[in-house]
């Protein structure tokens, strides 16, 4: 329902997206691509580390940079050291709409997780403009492995960033 409402952008960051229920979700998203809406996406570097799972990731994600689509885009997530903290897998799983409306939880996509009980909270409100930072902060890292390079940054690099520190958007 959210991706076919998207009319500007969708950010995507899974650790695990495959089977079925992927394979529907990347078509709309090629299709909002072609439409001219902004799709980003970001999969674990690890693609979920097992076979059965990383084949089909991988798939998904030839797929994604075969179509050559100039509004899609799609990365393996970087290694991170933030502040000293080392995170080897990506383990995120968010989506950002129309940089208004934010999802955030611990549902994986996949055949295996669907009898699973994982909540994904829908949100708006300057929670989504956090959000949709720490996803470009990322996103940029993965594609470039310069950060400070990213527009939508701000010109701010990873390491200009603290946890603690008030983000764009966010209101005391």
């Amino acid at each position: 329902r959210l991706f076919k409402s998207a009319k500007k952008s969708i950010r995507l960051d899974f650790y695990i997206f495959y089977g079925d229920e992927a394979n529907q979700m990347t078509d709309i998203l090629v299709e909002k691509a072609k439409q001219g809406v902004e799709v980003k996406v970001i999969f674990d570097k690890n693609m979920g580390a097992m076979p059965m799972i990383k084949r089909p990731m991988e798939k998904i994600l030839k797929r994604f940079k075969n179509l050559n689509l100039k509004n899609l885009s799609a990365v393996k997530s970087a290694n991170n050291e933030l502040k000293g903290k080392f995170r080897k897998s990506d383990h995120n799983k968010n989506i950002i709409i129309d940089e208004k409306i934010g999802m955030l939880g611990g549902m994986n996509v996949g055949d295996r997780f669907k009898n699973f009980h994982d909540i994904m909270v829908e949100f708006e409100g300057p929670a989504v403009k956090q959000l949709q930072f720490w996803f470009d902060r990322d996103f940029c890292h993965a594609a470039s492995k310069q950060p400070d390079k990213c527009d939508s940054l701000n010109g701010k690099s990873v390491e200009d960033n603290d946890w603690d520190e008030e983000l764009p958007g966010a209101t005391s």
